[in-house]
């Protein structure tokens, strides 16, 4: 490799190919960077922000979900199974009071709706956190009697899908669909 120089701060520089090649980065100390139990450096990723969507229940509701990987030594945390931890913090800036529910719930739910989690009540400051556990999920704010409601019974005011969600495969897209086979 011509001009080879000593590898990144904490990093171990390999070949690849003739390309070089950072295989860590420990120590790297960025701007979201912070110290470990161990005093190993911890990738802090800035929160990712998803709009809410406003439903023709609550036109004109506005809000937003913050999701950060829950805390982990390497910056992602999973479960057992290899499910990504979401830390999410929902929050609501807007929506017309005109209904006689008193309560505005958080929920995150699997795409097909078969497995949901109540995040809790939307507060005075208008934000709830919880933690999701699914790779893919929707979250969705409703207008409730109580709190403690196990399972959404009130109109759906908002609605946004985690950014995992949005992924598919392209097994069912273009040159996969088999028009006419058959005919």
């Amino acid at each position: 490799m011509n001009g080879a120089s000593n590898p990144p701060v904490g990093g171990t520089l390999a070949l690849l190919g003739g390309a070089a090649l950072v295989l860590s980065t420990a120590g790297f100390g960025g701007p979201n960077s912070a110290s470990g139990p161990d005093g190993a450096a911890v990738c802090e990723a800035a929160p990712h922000r998803v709009d809410l969507e406003s439903t023709g229940n609550a036109p004109g509701a506005s809000g937003w979900m913050d999701l950060r990987f829950g805390n982990a030594p390497h910056g992602v945390a999973v479960t057992e199974d290899g499910s990504y931890r979401y830390e999410i913090s929902v929050h609501v800036t807007s929506v017309p009071r005109n209904r006689g529910e008193s309560t505005l719930v958080a929920w995150a739910a699997t795409p097909n709706l078969d497995r949901h989690l109540n995040l809790g009540a939307v507060g005075d400051d208008g934000v709830v956190e919880g933690e999701v556990s699914w790779n893919k999920f929707l979250v969705f704010v409703t207008a409730e009697s109580s709190a403690s409601v196990e399972t959404w019974q009130g109109p759906v005011l908002m609605k946004a899908t985690s950014p995992s969600g949005n992924m598919h495969t392209m097994a069912g897209h273009g040159i996969f669909q088999q028009h006419g086979i058959g005919c």
